[in-house]
């Protein structure tokens, strides 16, 4: 038997937490198993988004090339690429 409505509201908060929770739950698991976790496989750059090479923007955005070197951007390590032959693949966004 309840005492008051304050054990009521008290109650229906708990549920709602307990409502949220599973829910994030179920998000956290839907992203991995739909493969959004990040890869520790290094991928091809993408060098079809930079159609003006060898001309690149000075955007800052950082990748680390498979070859242990970081670069300004993808569309730098595409020409590096381009310029030297190369296949160096991004390992990772971010500084080496």
């Amino acid at each position: 038997m309840r005492s008051s409505c304050s054990e009521c509201s008290l109650e229906h908060s708990v549920l709602e937490m307990q409502s949220v929770t599973r829910l994030v739950v179920v998000f956290c698991l839907a992203a991995l198993v739909s493969g959004a976790v990040v890869s520790n496989e290094p991928r091809e750059a993408d060098c079809a988004l930079f159609p003006m090479l060898p001309v690149c923007t000075r955007e800052l955005s950082e990748v680390c090339g498979d070859d242990g070197f970081t670069y300004s951007n993808e569309c730098m390590l595409c020409l590096h690429n381009r310029e030297n032959g190369l296949r160096v693949a991004v390992a990772w966004k971010g500084e080496c």
